[in-house]
């Protein structure tokens, strides 16, 4: 049995639930065989991503080492971490695999350079502090925009409340769109503000499951 896609799960939960929702939805499928033959690994004991970059606790990779030899002995040819913060210790994982990582914000940032050249991010302080999407910037010829503090302070709690009570909508982020919005293009690279019911902003999740798809050949 050959495995093509490993996701890489559990940051949070939620969010790797409607991954697979969406890669399920997206799939030109007419019967269960057409779908990817894929393997799951909801590891939602791994430590928080933001507090391992601010603080330097030097745990996460310990932990997210497991998940690679479980790929490794299945033999997945695509792995997908469904965590934009985690990026940040991308080039790490990479050395734990014979399998290729979608680079997730790398691939959200060409989609996103195809609207303009403008961005602003919305995501963890995490992302924000381990310039995870700001290193693609001159690569790219971006220009990655923060918001102002107490938007990101707004952004974090809307994440965090995501992830402790599986809320969908918050008029304070229809808010937040709106106003940055206006003059440049949104990028949403946390994926529980992939799970929002929201429009008009390139949503890293939806890049990834569309990367998925066309290297699993199901799009």
């Amino acid at each position: 049995m050959t495995y093509k896609l490993g996701v890489l799960g559990g940051m949070g939960t939620l969010a790797s639930l409607v991954f697979y929702e969406k890669l399920y939805k997206n799939t030109r499928a007419k019967k269960d065989q057409d779908h990817i033959d894929a393997v799951i690994l909801n590891h939602a004991s791994l430590p928080d991503r933001t507090r391992e970059i601010l603080e330097k606790r030097g745990e996460f990779l310990k932990e997210v080492r497991e998940d690679f030899e479980i790929f490794n002995s299945i033999g997945v040819d695509y792995i997908a971490i469904t965590c934009n913060t985690s990026h940040y210790f991308l080039e790490e994982m990479k050395k734990m695999t014979r399998a290729e990582i979608i680079n997730m914000p790398l691939e959200a940032l060409k989609e996103a350079a195809k609207r303009g050249k403008d961005i602003t991010f919305f995501g963890t302080l995490g992302s924000i502090e381990g310039r995870v999407y700001k290193r693609y910037e001159n690569e790219l010829g971006l220009k990655i925009n923060y918001p102002d503090k107490k938007d990101q302070d707004t952004l974090m709690d809307i994440i965090y409340r995501v992830k402790s009570d599986g809320k969908r909508h918050f008029s304070e982020f229809d808010k937040l769109l709106e106003k940055y919005g206006k003059d440049t293009t949104v990028i949403t690279g946390c994926t529980e503000l992939s799970v929002l019911d929201y429009k008009d902003a390139v949503d890293a999740m939806d890049v990834l499951v569309g990367v998925c798809l066309r290297k699993c050949g199901k799009l």
